[in-house]
């Protein structure tokens, strides 16, 4: 055999296992994606389910608050008085309660994110980013190493002047 075409069949050797190894690679990059694509999607049908269990079970809640507004909301105006009327006392202290039960529950409606009257929401602290959580550690924990320092002060005041003369 001459060396010319022994090397154009090493060639054609070399460029048939080539192009089997690319469509290999290819093949596994393809089932790699396809197992990945496989897994958001099993992932995000999870999470989608749960949001609905989420938002079903906050729409009982929701349907449950506004009856027990509703109900509030007729027995304050059952107990109303007119402003010349004089109630007896024991219809007043009904109506001191339903109005401090209702706005008790208002407040608490407004905690949970229903809505309310502008108060400031209140944030779990895993939504928090770094910069916000070294800032609330700043405000707790400043107060407390001042204070720290100025009960070490007063005490080495009071054992100089105890000990020191």
């Amino acid at each position: 055999m001459d060396e010319p075409s022994h090397r154009q069949e090493e060639l054609g050797r070399v460029r048939s296992l080539r192009r089997r190894e690319l469509s290999a690679v290819q093949n596994a990059s393809e089932e790699e994606a396809w197992q990945e694509l496989a897994r958001r999607q099993a992932e995000m049908l999870s999470r989608l389910d749960e949001a609905i269990g989420v938002i079903a079970a906050r729409r009982t809640e929701l349907g449950e608050r506004e009856q027990q507004f509703s109900t509030r909301l007729q027995t304050i105006q059952k107990l109303a008085v007119d402003a010349e009327e004089l109630p007896d006392s024991p219809r007043m202290r009904e109506l001191g309660r339903e109005v401090h039960d209702a706005h008790i529950e208002l407040v608490i409606h407004g905690r949970d994110g229903g809505g309310g009257d502008g108060g400031q929401e209140l944030l779990p602290l895993h939504s928090l980013d770094f910069g916000e959580l070294v800032r609330v550690g700043a405000a707790l924990g400043l107060p407390l190493a001042v204070a720290m320092l100025l009960s070490a002060l007063i005490i080495a005041i009071s054992v100089a002047i105890v000990f020191g003369g």
